[in-house]
């Protein structure tokens, strides 16, 4: 059967096809909506500070900032952690003190959070008060604050 476009099947065809595509541009857009690609927060916020151990629980860290200065810091455990910020010739000392061995984690406010400044480890001291003598495996972790 051939069905001239005016006829009632030949239009049905036509609007399925119609349908078909819509459904189809609907379902892209909603995948692209749900894609994985966050948006990156910008300007002044707070980061979440994590310092990463290969020995699990610590005690005590004392960090270095450096590229932007912090406005203030944080602790993340309140009342059980102490924290000290100090500015020292071009960088900020951090001392973030556990009253608990735990994961050692501050809260950071800055002035760009998509321009987090430079972190390093300087000491640690383990769940037993004692002073790392090696350090070379610890790594800084930051993520805005509230995200992961």
């Amino acid at each position: 059967m051939n069905f001239a476009p005016e006829h009632p099947v030949a239009r049905r065809g036509h609007r399925w096809a119609t349908v078909r595509l819509a459904v189809l541009a609907a379902a892209l857009l909603l995948v692209a909506a749900c894609s994985d690609s966050p948006v990156t927060p910008s300007g002044p916020g707070e980061l979440l500070v994590v310092v990463e151990s290969p020995h699990g629980a610590e005690g005590a860290v004392l960090l270095e900032v450096s590229g932007s200065t912090p406005i203030s810091v944080r602790a993340e455990n309140p009342p059980g952690d102490l924290l000290f910020m100090e500015a020292v010739e071009g960088v900020t000392l951090v001392v973030l003190i556990r009253t608990e061995p735990g994961e050692l984690s501050l809260l950071m406010e800055v002035e760009a959070v998509d321009d987090p400044p430079t972190i390093e480890v300087l000491s640690v001291v383990d769940g037993d008060d004692q002073l790392r003598e090696e350090i070379g495996g610890y790594s800084i972790r930051t993520s805005p604050a509230g995200g992961s």
